[in-house]
């Protein structure tokens, strides 16, 4: 699954891969005809194995699963965007529905509640998980940005010559997290200083509810970048201080 954003780019970009590998393959985009839900929580497991056919314990995180539910053919990934256990459901648009109905109705009794991107983007930032096109874009690095540890350098990639010249001379800036010192909440956009040098900028930022703090995310120059370092925040006219911490701000007990 692609993020809707970059549906169209991420298809072209695997077209273009498959032809110049010559890959014996079929790539095709079912995004019209395919629906998805996610259901995120500590009760997420026990709420989806009431309707669901496949046995939920075993499916570990970031895999997947062929199942069935209400009948209807589903795939049902441990995964999910928000810090929390939880699954993400395929379906096909048409049955999709009704899946969210069941599910409603299952969940009534553990205090399931439908929630929209707003809270979906609070969680995703309290557990510092990066939203594409904002935390993240095509200009920047796996090194620059906590997902290192995604790559086999033993491997072959699409890529990586380019990623071993900039593994080599080192990333000049690095995404980072931050919580406010002083009242206020940083957004996307706003600057970062050293006194009254710049060195950087924030990507996200929000309240915590689950924290009670303000939080964010910042690229910054990396001699600025460890953590308990203190900066300074524009926000609009006014500048308030904030320290760099480490990452994620909240991890759920297993």
């Amino acid at each position: 699954m692609t993020n809707a954003a970059t549906r169209e780019r991420d298809y072209q970009w695997l077209k273009e891969i498959q032809q110049n590998k010559n890959y014996d393959c079929l790539i095709k985009d079912i995004s019209d005809t395919t629906g998805k839900i996610d259901l995120q929580g500590p009760c997420s497991e026990e709420i989806l194995q009431n309707i669901s056919s496949t046995d939920l314990k075993n499916v570990s995180y970031y895999h997947f699963v062929q199942s069935k539910i209400m009948d209807t053919k589903a795939t049902i990934s441990r995964s999910g965007y928000t810090g929390e256990d939880g699954f993400e459901i395929y379906a096909p648009a048409s049955q999709i529905n009704l899946i969210w109905d069941k599910l409603m109705e299952t969940g009534r009794p553990f205090g399931l509640k439908p929630a929209g991107l707003g809270a979906r983007d609070t969680l995703r930032l309290e557990a510092g998980m990066m939203l594409n096109e904002q935390d993240i874009t095509e200009d920047i690095s796996p090194l620059e940005v906590p997902y290192g540890w995604l790559i086999d350098w033993n491997k072959d990639f699409v890529g990586k010559s380019a990623l071993e010249v900039f593994k080599k001379n080192g990333p000049a800036k690095k995404l980072v997290g931050f919580e406010m010192i002083n009242r206020g909440i940083a957004r996307h956009g706003y600057k970062i200083f050293s006194g009254k040098k710049e060195i950087g900028i924030v990507t996200s930022g929000t309240f915590a509810p689950s924290l009670n703090k303000a939080i964010g995310l910042a690229f910054l120059d990396k001699n600025f970048s460890l953590p308990d370092t203190v900066i300074d925040v524009a926000i609009r006219e006014s500048i308030s201080q904030a320290k760099v911490v480490k990452l994620p701000f909240y991890k759920r007990q297993k």
